[in-house]
């Protein structure tokens, strides 16, 4: 199964493209950053970030699924926001 957390940190790294922005920007360190990459590409079975130790560029698949999350993360947001605060929602 895979992490929806593990979704978000993999978006904000392709957003700012760096893990050490991504870490500042979730407030965690930057090795939870890249444990948790390592987990989302493991659970997929495919690389997303092809990294050196001066860049990261996205895989193919890595663009693909930059270009499908962005949207569905901010749904899944909302729906969990609502969840937690149904009165506001209606």
């Amino acid at each position: 199964m895979h992490d929806l957390d593990d979704l978000r940190v993999f978006h904000r790294v392709a957003a700012l493209g760096s893990f050490s922005a991504a870490a500042r920007s979730l407030s965690r360190p930057k090795s939870t950053i890249s444990r948790s990459l390592a987990r989302l590409e493991a659970s997929l079975g495919v690389r997303l970030i092809q990294r050196t130790t001066r860049d990261l560029a996205l895989t193919p698949a890595g663009e693909a699924m930059m270009s499908r999350c962005g949207v569905a993360l901010t749904e899944l947001t909302g729906a969990l926001d609502w969840q937690d605060h149904p009165a506001q929602g209606v």
